[in-house]
């Protein structure tokens, strides 16, 4: 063996000490924390939108059909790089596609400040759409590979828990900065973090070895190519993953319907300034739901020891119990009942990251990871994401003639039947999970 060779072969093992690790890794938990702290700033750069619909509204005179519109075209240019960024995450170095696109979508977000017009706004969100593809499907592939199944659920909860605090720094910090600084400079302030955080990965992060590629260099440097098509195949036929690919995509189109919708909800239903909704969406989901987030993967991982089916069942009780806590929040009128039910709702509807995205990740193979997960992003962004809050802004309009300023009250809590759905799908995953995992271990056993 050449002295290239042994080099790169010792580096090599070196680098996978740390995979499949977990928690007992240093360099594990490093990267989860850069990952969580990417996410975050998805999460922000995402969910922005939604502190300053109102004041859009008024300053370029929108619809809520209009507004709807936003979400929609970050969604559809999201989906639209996904795919391709997804299956070149098996392929190559996912900590530059990381980097890159945290890069991209923060700077596209400084510049929604600078809109002149709705058209301009459109575009620069579509930006930041097209930039946030590349970021969740490489490190959700990177976390499968440096923890394994018995705690990757608490290592994703974890990675989710950007959700939860990005919602928090949109609505208690972005509230404030649009009620003292204007909409504008909410957005520049929402970009400017994701640009460190980019040079920090680039220093910091390593890129793990794929889970059972640690003994060869040359399987780690040619590794056969991934098909879409095969991929979507499996999540079609396969009955466990299937239903959970459902599942998800219906509970994130309720959140996201409910989330972009919530600040403008409360000031019409409610009566609060932009600030106080803000405030009160960061407190009462925001901060609420990190106990769903965490508690969803450790009782998760604690539930998987009686059977993985356990994890399924968990996902469909969470589901259930959304509907009345959801329906609560937007149908009391008494401000004490909405937030006590808002809190519930915070915890149950976030349950399910964790403990679902972990178990896509083990019904497939090491090099379909990250292609699975981007088809799951493109369908939770394009159905979840832009579909549910157009479908809100669509019924919001036509309720208004009849209901006023609570047609955006009603409209939402259509959306419950989502969890319903969601619910049913959950249960379904559950009655062929045990068997579709066992079989997934012993392909990748086999090879």
């Amino acid at each position: 063996m050449s002295e290239k060779s042994s080099a790169a072969s010792g580096g090599l093992a070196a680098a996978s000490l740390d995979t499949g690790r977990g928690f007992e890794s240093r360099r594990a938990v490093i990267t989860l924390i850069l990952l969580t702290l990417a996410y975050t700033c998805v999460a922000l750069d995402r969910a922005i939108i939604s502190v300053v619909l109102q004041p859009i509204k008024l300053e370029f005179a929108l619809s809520d059909s209009q507004l709807g519109m936003l979400p929609l075209a970050f969604s559809l240019f999201f989906v639209a790089a996904g795919i391709p960024l997804g299956i070149l995450a098996d392929r190559i170095n996912r900590r530059s596609i990381i980097a890159g696109s945290l890069l991209a979508f923060s700077l596209a977000t400084a510049l929604c400040g600078a809109a002149q017009s709705f058209v301009h706004l459109l575009l620069a969100r579509i930006g930041v759409g097209a930039g946030e593809a590349g970021s969740g499907p490489a490190g959700m592939s990177m976390i499968s590979d440096l923890f394994p199944d018995r705690q990757r659920a608490r290592a994703l909860s974890c990675y989710y828990l950007a959700t939860p605090v990005g919602i928090i720094l949109t609505f208690v910090v972005g509230g404030y900065l649009v009620g003292h600084f204007g909409w504008r400079m909410t957005f520049l302030a929402a970009g400017l973090p994701g640009v460190v955080l980019a040079i920090a990965v680039l220093i910091l992060m390593r890129e793990p070895v794929r889970e059972r590629e640690e003994d060869s260099t040359v399987i780690t440097r040619n590794a056969p190519a991934v098909h879409l098509w095969a991929v979507v195949v499996r999540m079609s036929r396969a009955p466990a993953l299937r239903n959970l690919t459902l599942g998800i995509t219906l509970n994130a189109m309720v959140s996201a319907a409910i989330l972009i919708w919530c600040a403008p909800f409360l000031l019409r239903s409610h009566g609060m300034p932009v600030a106080h909704a803000g405030l009160v969406v960061g407190l009462f989901y925001g901060a609420v739901s990190v106990l769903g987030v965490l508690g969803g993967g450790f009782i998760a991982d604690r539930l998987s020891r009686l059977g993985q089916v356990w994890r399924t069942r968990l996902l469909s009780l969470a589901a259930l119990f959304s509907i009345p806590t959801l329906l609560g929040t937007l149908l009391f009128r008494d401000t004490f009942l909405m937030l006590a039910s808002f809190a519930a709702w915070a915890i149950l509807s976030s349950l399910w990251y964790g403990p679902a995205y972990a178990l896509t990740q083990s019904l497939v193979g090491v090099r379909q990871r990250a292609t699975v997960a981007s088809v799951l992003y493109l369908l939770t962004n394009l159905i979840g994401a832009g579909l549910g809050p157009q479908v809100v802004g669509l019924l919001s309009d036509v309720l208004a003639p009849q209901f006023g300023s609570q047609s955006l009250a009603y409209g939402m809590s259509i959306m419950a039947i989502g969890h319903l759905w969601a619910m049913f799908h959950f249960y379904r995953a559950g009655r062929t999970v045990e068997r579709e995992l066992g079989e997934q271990q012993q392909f990748q056993g086999a090879h």
